[in-house]
């Protein structure tokens, strides 16, 4: 992240992964507030956590749980997004995900028959809001891993506001917002992570008061028998995504949404998704794809994206000819 000097800053650990905060203000009151409320959110949202309103749902065996007011909002923005991408996005994944250890060391993979009997089982369609009730079906499970950070950050914007924060930025875990226009105006410069080096990054990003989530490949993963498998799942096979992509990232004016279709758009593949993006009317979405080649593709604003010549730059005339808008 540049251009953005001189700002107060909060680190935490929660969602799995390291959280940064930064704001322009005189105090770290905004700071405290915003850091409670991401433990919160990872309190109520977590399936790793016996105690969360998550995982006394899918403990329900099919019977209706009370649970707190933001937990009923995510669940049903999730059903939502999961008609707006015909299925793609899915939290009721819940049952074939738990099959999968990628946070641990860990690294057997489920049989066809577990994957068969589980993907059963997914289905947002037959999870049920009543007031502050939730019910979903016996053997369903629910994860919110796809979105739950991208609404964190729409949530801890929220506080930001109320303190009239003017200049800063949110990263949970590759969900990043960014507070007004960085250093002299000339916008903030986030860098999109190479799925091929973790230690550099393919091209940079200037935005201003902008969401952009990135969903990959490369996060979450584990090699078994010489096969790489990674945590975007298939929800019709209950197996990680095959397609050309190796990441996607989205450029939204909303967290939920972007954490929500940087997966979806994962799980549709290229063709599918561009032409997603490009009929959306709901929100004005960029975004960028880069392939398991190397190539990279950039819809959006060309002034909005900087490739960046990294070890995949005998690509880059293949970028600059799918710059589009």
């Amino acid at each position: 992240m540049k251009n953005v000097h001189n700002l107060k800053k909060a680190v935490c650990f929660c969602f799995d992964t390291m959280n940064t905060i930064a704001i322009e203000h005189e105090n770290n009151e905004p700071l405290k507030e915003c850091i409670d409320l991401c433990h919160e959110i990872e309190r109520l949202m977590s399936r790793f956590k016996s105690n969360s309103d998550i995982s006394r749902i899918n403990r329900s065996d099919g019977k209706e749980t009370l649970v707190d007011d933001m937990t009923v909002d995510i669940i049903q923005k999730s059903i939502l997004l999961n008609e707006v991408t015909y299925g793609s996005f899915d939290i009721s994944v819940g049952a074939v995900s738990s099959l999968w250890q990628f946070t641990s060391d860990q690294c057997d993979v489920p049989s066809q028959w577990q994957l068969d009997e589980k993907s059963k089982y997914i289905d947002s369609k037959k999870i049920s809001v009543k007031e502050n009730r939730i019910s979903i079906a016996k053997g369903m499970k629910i994860d919110l891993g796809g979105i739950a950070k991208g609404y964190a950050a729409d949530q801890v914007t929220e506080i930001l506001k109320k303190h009239h924060i003017k200049k800063g930025y949110i990263n949970l875990g590759g969900n990043i917002k960014v507070i007004g226009s960085g250093e002299k105006g000339k916008g903030f410069r986030v860098g999109i992570q190479s799925p091929f080096d973790l230690s550099s990054i393919c091209g940079i990003l200037k935005l201003e008061n902008k969401f952009v989530s990135t969903s990959g490949i490369y996060e979450r993963c584990f090699t078994y028998n010489h096969v790489d498998y990674h945590h975007i799942l298939d929800t019709d096979t209950g197996l990680p995504v095959q397609n050309s992509l190796a990441s996607v990232s989205l450029v939204t004016s909303n967290g939920t949404l972007g954490d929500a279709l940087s997966t979806a758009c994962m799980c549709m593949g290229f063709e599918t998704s561009l032409n997603f993006v490009k009929g959306y009317t709901q929100d004005k979405i960029e975004v960028l794809f880069i392939f398991r080649d190397g190539k990279v593709y950039w819809h959006g604003e060309p002034e909005h994206f900087v490739f960046q010549t990294a070890e995949r730059s005998e690509h880059k005339s293949k970028y600059e000819s799918t710059i589009a808008r």
